[in-house]
């Protein structure tokens, strides 16, 4: 739901302005939620001629993932970060269909809640039928591994007191620390998380998955006490060890589990496993319940699955030359084989000029017809650079994978926000075909001389507070950055 997944976006986040002699090393960040017409055109009546963004103060809210209420109103699940008391909270905000917050939700449409000794964040959510809001993700440890999260609340924007413990439960998950990325519900009302098991013993990196009564407590039906953890090693040679990442679920109508991501270590590839309802592997899908569809660095963000049965997943798979990482679509059959009529033996790739995000998110709209939403440059670089015509970046395709161009231009569509670089995290259809997008947003700083850590001792002490209460987050991000690209 990643996604601040990345080093440089959590950074970006945490510490809104970045005191430097240089002007070009400073960005503020904010969020924008954009609505589109059916044909890729921005829906002037929505907030602001088509957006809404807002410009962190000294408090951020970053939004990771979107769902719609079934009456038109829009929700966001993050995070907020405060540079003044160096805190992460999980954090909703509710907007009105017009784009204008939610004033009775929670305190003027947002809500933030602490969580843990080191802070939480949500990655996905999904809302009930009873209009309860679930949200997934991670909570943070200075101490011991990282968990999975699982919060409910009320259509209010209240904690629900009667789930898990005062409204939040978290689970450890494998040997190391854990994160979830996506959730969803099957028909018994039970809460599915999907993420990843970091350093899971031999096996390294694994899929996770954990299955939540509608109380909050772990189904001891579900794995191995309400657990399921599935490596992608071949287990043939003599290292057996495969990064595996989990990203995505979707429930099959037989109520069969079908969990998207990648791996890379012994091979690199788009992975997707299909579980019983039970949580075993089932072994009609692929080899022993595995699809595995090889590519160059893969990284995989969402995934949907087709009336028909089909499997796709969207993210990214770097180009031979390394220069960019434009947005992949992989589509498999419900049986596990590639659909050899989607694009080139079922792997589409669209590049946007100067793209380096990829993929983040694949929905299907209405026509059945693919949306897939990504960055066009991305968040700005270490060292500041302008990136003109940065923004949200869509596409949309026909059932063989070829670009639609009745969409946008040419089946692509880029729309700028802020002026140092916007990434879309989540995208969802309404029933009258308009797509809403959230995402990051970054913006440019004017500092110079008088702004500088020398002449402002005072700011460079709460910088190296701030960096030290976080540490834990950052240090363990990067290190798992580094994993994922060897």
């Amino acid at each position: 739901m990643l996604v601040v997944r990345g080093l440089v976006s959590l950074v970006t986040a945490l510490i809104p302005v970045v005191l430097l002699v240089s002007p070009a090393w400073a960005h503020d960040s904010g969020f924008g939620l954009v609505r589109y017409l059916p044909d890729g055109s921005l829906d002037r009546s929505f907030g602001n001629n088509g957006a809404v963004v807002i410009r962190s103060g000294q408090s951020s809210f970053v939004a990771n993932t979107l769902a719609l209420q079934l009456d038109g109103n829009v929700v966001l699940a993050g995070l907020t970060s405060d540079v003044t008391t160096g805190t992460i909270q999980l954090a909703l905000a509710r907007f009105r269909s017009d784009g204008m917050p939610d004033l009775g939700f929670g305190a003027g449409g947002t809500v933030s809640t602490r969580v843990g000794e080191a802070g939480a964040q949500a990655n996905a959510l999904t809302v009930q039928p009873d209009g309860m809001i679930v949200v997934a993700g991670t909570v943070f440890s200075h101490g011991g591994p990282d968990r999975f999260l699982v919060a409910r609340y009320t259509p209010a924007g209240d904690l629900d007191s009667t789930f898990g413990t005062s409204g939040t439960t978290s689970t450890t998950v494998g040997i190391g620390a854990s994160s979830a990325s996506a959730v969803t519900l099957d028909k018994d009302g039970h809460i599915l998380v999907v993420g990843t098991a970091f350093s899971n013993g031999d096996t390294d990196d694994d899929f996770a998955l954990v299955r939540y009564t509608l109380a909050g407590q772990l189904d001891q039906s579900f794995g191995q006490a309400g657990v399921v953890t599935t490596d992608f090693s071949d287990g043939q040679s003599g290292v057996s060890t495969s990064v595996d990442h989990a990203s995505a679920v979707e429930l099959q109508p037989d109520a069969r589990i079908i969990v998207g991501g990648f791996t890379r270590g012994q091979s690199q590839s788009f992975a997707v496993a299909r579980y019983q309802p039970n949580g075993a592997l089932d072994a009609t899908f692929g080899r022993g319940g595995k699809v595995q569809v090889p590519a160059r660095e893969p990284q995989v963000s969402s995934m949907v699955l087709e009336p028909s049965g089909d499997i796709v997943l969207a993210g990214s798979s770097v180009s031979i030359d390394r220069g960019t990482a434009p947005f992949a679509l992989v589509r498999v059959h419900s049986d596990g084989s590639r659909d050899a009529a989607f694009g080139a033996s079922g792997l589409v790739t669209t590049a946007f000029t100067g793209s380096r995000s990829g993929a983040r998110v694949v929905i299907a709209g209405p026509d059945g017809k693919l949306i897939s939403g990504g960055a066009k440059f991305g968040a700005p670089s270490a060292s500041g650079d302008v990136l003109p015509d940065s923004g949200f970046a869509l596409a949309r395709y026909n059932p063989d994978g070829s670009l639609d161009t009745s969409f946008g231009a040419d089946g692509r569509t880029v729309s700028t926000l802020g002026d140092a670089g916007a990434t879309p995290l989540a995208l969802a259809v309404q029933p009258d075909g308009k797509i809403l997008a959230a995402g990051l947003v970054f913006f440019q700083v004017a500092s110079g001389p008088s702004m500088s850590l020398i002449a402002r001792p005072a700011l460079l002490a709460v910088g190296i507070v701030l960096c030290t209460l976080l540490s834990v987050v950052i240090v363990r991000r990067a290190r798992l950055r580094t994993r994922a690209a060897s």
